[in-house]
């Protein structure tokens, strides 16, 4: 069995549980480390996580199911918002957190950092997200949306940041 097919039945799986056992509620994810234990290695981490996103979007079309799927990329914390503090794909790799990235299932239309019982409150002070073009980091992927997310968690000292890749661009 090749990779590819090993690694987009760990998705598809993945996927399936989260719809049958109400993950898509819990925001239950999948790290790309989860799918191929190669992928544990942080020089991996764009390509494996682009890979699992591509993958994933394949396997949600294929079957029509009415799900998003993001990506996201943990950042280093700080006790104040960064905002987009890195300009290319390098840049954006040196700002990784300790964890691997890993993929979200969600309702349509909805977004990963608006989530019911949260434990963040939806104001501009612990709340700050911002969109930018994956083409303006020179990340040549063929995602549609790409979000910049800081929040301040109640009761943290710290401002928690991810990087979200959504949707693929039609031709």
């Amino acid at each position: 069995m090749s990779a590819s097919i090993s690694h987009e039945s760990v998705i598809e799986s993945w996927i399936r549980s989260a719809l049958e056992t109400g993950g898509i509620e819990r925001f239950d994810d999948l790290h790309v480390d989860q799918i191929d234990a190669g992928w544990k290695k942080r020089e991996t981490w764009m390509h494996a996580g682009f890979k699992a996103l591509q993958m994933a979007i394949a396997i949600k079309d294929r079957y029509h199911l009415p799900v998003d799927i993001a990506l996201a990329f943990s950042l280093l914390s700080s006790p104040i918002p960064r905002g987009i503090d890195f300009k290319n794909a390098a840049e954006l790799e040196k700002k990784f957190d300790w964890s691997p990235p890993s993929l979200y299932l969600l309702h349509p239309d909805s977004k990963p950092w608006f989530r019911p019982g949260a434990d963040v409150e939806n104001d501009p002070v612990t709340l700050i997200v911002k969109e930018i073009s994956p083409q303006q980091l020179g990340i040549l992927q063929p995602f549609e949306n790409c979000y910049h997310v800081e929040f301040k968690p109640k009761e943290s000292s710290e401002y928690l940041r991810t990087l979200f890749f959504m949707g693929i661009r039609k031709s």
